[in-house]
Order: structure tokens, then C-alpha cells, then sequence
């Protein structure tokens, strides 16, 4: 499923493929798109490869409503869009860990790691629906928004 998610501050959208869901919880990879307005499906199409941030974020900013569901992802394949491997820094001890969850989005356990692994890793954690916003506000600054 494709998302226009609303950017603080800005009369524009950003988009998110939501490749898996679990409850409350949703993995979202989020684009480096950037529209004037709700964008068409076909605008805001991309691939797995071309995410600017990847993570899991709660479902409450489509319950609001004010996240909206642009449509179904067009020959939507499930192993496009896979669950990754997680980063995660334990602060006190400055150690490195890799994450995984299974293709359900639960926990399968996480194995020391380096800082060079991690770093390339998407940070382990979830997020509430106002912090990725103001998160893809951040991320998208400075991109010129498509006319929808």
C-alpha cells in the first residue's frame, strides 16, 4: 500500500510502501519523493533500493487520517520489499548488534556486530507517526516537490 505522508511546515507530501504490517505496527520504506499535493499512484511508484529511510512506525497517523492511502502498490511482489536487518548502538556499552524479525515483523534475536555493519543498517526501533514526519520533513529538505 502507497502513503502520502504530510511534511511539517510545507504545503507537501511525502510517500511510504508499507511492506509489512503486525498489529498496530507497520514497516515502512519511506521515498525520497516529494509532491504538491496527493500524489497518483502512479507518481509515486518506487523501488526498495531507491528508500531514503526504513522503519517501523505506528498506524495511529492512518487511523487519523491524516496520513492517506494513495492505493495498492502496482504488481505489488512481497519479496521486493523485504524485512531487513536492523542496526541497532547499546549506548552503556557502545556495543554493535544486528536485528532481525521474521517476515510476521517478531523479534528472532540480534548478534554483536561492527560500528562499520550497523552504520549501513537501518536503526532498529519504532517510531510514532509524528516523529516520521518530522523525520521525512528533515529528510526531504531541499527537494524541489513535484507538481501533482
Amino acid at each position: 500500500m502507497l502513503l502520502a505522508i504530510p511534511l511539517h511546515g510545507e504545503r507537501a507530501y511525502g510517500s511510504g510502501v508499507v511492506a509489512r504490517s503486525s498489529g498496530v505496527m507497520l514497516l515502512i520504506y519511506f521515498s525520497g519523493q516529494k509532491f504538491t499535493s496527493l500524489p497518483a499512484v502512479s507518481q509515486a511508484v518506487f523501488e526498495a533500493s531507491e528508500a531514503v529511510w526504513v522503519k517501523f512506525v505506528g498506524d495511529l497517523g492512518i487511523l487519523k487520517g491524516t496520513w492517506k492511502t494513495v492505493g495498492p502498490m502496482p504488481d505489488w511482489d512481497r519479496e521486493k520489499w523485504p524485512v531487513p536487518i536492523f542496526g541497532h548502538t547499546e549506548e552503556l556499552s557502545g556495543r554493535y548488534f544486528r536485528t532481525k524479525y521474521d517476515d510476521e515483523l517478531a523479534y528472532r534475536g540480534q548478534a554483536l556486530s561492527t560500528e562499520e555493519v550497523v552504520r549501513n543498517l537501518p536503526e532498529d526501533g519504532f517510531a510514532g507517526f509524528e516523529f516520521a514526519e518530522l523525520r521525512m520533513t528533515r529528510l526531504l529538505k531541499g527537494v524541489v516537490p513535484q507538481e501533482v
